[in-house]
């Protein structure tokens, strides 16, 4: 067999499964679509994350790890971006003195989000304060992600510190040229603190081109994925504020 058919076999080589980039085996014969399936997140286990905090010691899950939001399994740092999209959140302030605090909310609790740059809460909520007060919302920047070893598509999200990330992933990307999963990226994570508070930023650096098969894989979940609401499929856990959104980069 010439090398030219056997790249021609991994281009066309089906998966099988709605959500899974692997052949499922006997018992999934049921019919499902995306909108049955949650699309876990590739997530930074923080030191405010649930994960710390579990009453069971032996599921405790240490601050810094990378881990599967759904699975709570670890996950390789090395990922292949298919697509994206941006959304806007607003986090009540944890100091109920703050004059941006919003009494019908809990302290450091998620307010809302949404992917309408034209919401008017956005529009008011985005800019900076005429003395230099940071925007009480945030832009984040999402990316529906193949992970090598993980048999389900992953969202990695970019904001606050960490959105200098996306910044430096998007010049990668749009320098790479082509179609967005041709190359692959390696997730950077480092430790800052800032007024007593720790926090990790993600950051990104090139990897390489995509294999074949790999290639193959992420232009079959692009073809299922694209033109989904995946914001509404995406697991949604407890939001709640971070030190990290406190620093807000932009």
């Amino acid at each position: 067999m010439t090398e030219q058919n056997t790249q021609q076999e991994v281009a066309v080589k089906p998966t099988t499964a709605v959500g899974s980039v692997a052949a499922r085996g006997r018992g999934f014969d049921d019919d499902v679509d995306q909108g049955d399936f949650l699309i876990p997140r590739a997530k930074v286990v923080t030191f405010t994350s649930n994960e710390t905090k579990d009453p069971d010691e032996t599921k405790r899950i240490p601050a810094g790890r990378f881990i599967n939001s759904v699975s709570k399994l670890e996950i390789p740092k090395e990922f292949v971006p298919i697509m994206r999209y941006k959304n806007y959140v607003r986090f009540n302030p944890i100091d109920t003195r703050d004059p941006n605090f919003d009494k019908n909310f809990e302290p450091g609790k998620l307010i809302f989000s949404t992917r309408d740059r034209h919401d008017q809460r956005v529009v008011e909520g985005i800019v900076w304060g005429e003395n230099g007060e940071k925007p009480v919302v945030q832009k984040v920047l999402n990316y529906l992600c193949y992970f090598k070893g993980e048999n389900f598509p992953l969202i990695l999200s970019f904001k606050s510190t960490s959105y200098k990330g996306a910044q430096r992933l998007n010049t990668l990307l749009e320098s790479a040229g082509g179609d967005m999963f041709s190359n692959r990226y390696k997730i950077i994570i480092t430790q800052e603190s800032k007024a007593g508070n720790a926090y990790y930023v993600l950051n990104v650096e090139a990897a390489g081109k995509t294999g074949p098969e790999d290639l193959a894989i992420c232009e079959d979940i692009y073809n299922r994925f694209g033109g989904k609401d995946l914001e509404g499929m995406a697991h949604q856990e407890e939001a709640i504020v971070t030190p990290e959104d406190t620093n807000t980069g932009w």
